[in-house]
């Protein structure tokens, strides 16, 4: 059975990190989270579940950094990748995937980018309210369209297509910023802004639900 902190910390130690960000996270993606902290301009910042730091070169102008995760060798790597940027930033492991060490709206923005996709379908509800709960503005997530290679190879092995949209309504958060990037879903959640929808509107997110 697939146990979330224990799959990555195997994979940290075990299978071959990239050797570049940018191999892992394209142009395009990157794009998306830089608009984001233009647009909501957070001097607090946490990653969730960074890896080996390929946003890093994202934040250098973020004024108070934070990383969690929950395995400790891949929050090694992440220091390691941000010593290598000269980025200063808080490491903190994580006890559970829904826990974190953190106050209610500790963080201007929560990013948690190609993570909750790992989330089992048991857990996936309480990962995501607790980022809502240190989130003071909105939390910046993307997950993977049904039908992509990883929906068809790795499905409930250790990628899981959940229903966001409707985990969102029942929470009473908004999807919001929706943009749909190179066969992946970004948008952001919160309880404080309104919609804005910019390249899907909300029936075509139900279509790649």
């Amino acid at each position: 059975m697939y146990d979330t902190k224990c799959y990555w910390e195997y994979r940290a130690k075990v299978l071959p990190s990239p050797n570049s960000a940018n191999s892992v996270m394209t142009v395009s993606h990157r794009e998306f989270l830089r608009r984001m902290i233009h647009k909501y301009k957070p001097c607090r910042l946490l990653e969730f579940g960074a890896g080996v730091g390929r946003l890093f070169s994202e934040y250098a102008d973020i004024r108070e950094l934070t990383i969690c995760d929950v395995s400790p060798t891949y929050l090694e790597k992440s220091r390691s990748a941000a010593n290598r940027l000269g980025l200063r930033a808080e490491f903190y492991l994580c006890p559970e995937v829904d826990v974190t060490p953190f106050v209610d709206e500790e963080f201007d923005i929560v990013v948690a980018v190609s993570v909750l996709l790992h989330q089992r379908p048991e857990e996936i509800e309480s990962v995501i309210s607790e980022l809502a709960r240190i989130s003071r503005k909105v939390v910046v997530i993307s997950w993977c369209e049904r039908g992509s290679l990883v929906d068809k190879v790795t499905r409930n092995t250790h990628c899981y297509m959940h229903d966001y949209h409707s985990l969102c309504c029942r929470n009473g958060w908004e999807m919001q910023d929706i943009e749909y990037v190179e066969r992946q879903i970004y948008f952001t959640y919160g309880k404080h802004y309104h919609n804005i929808a910019r390249h899907l509107k909300e029936n075509d997110i139900l279509n790649v639900l």
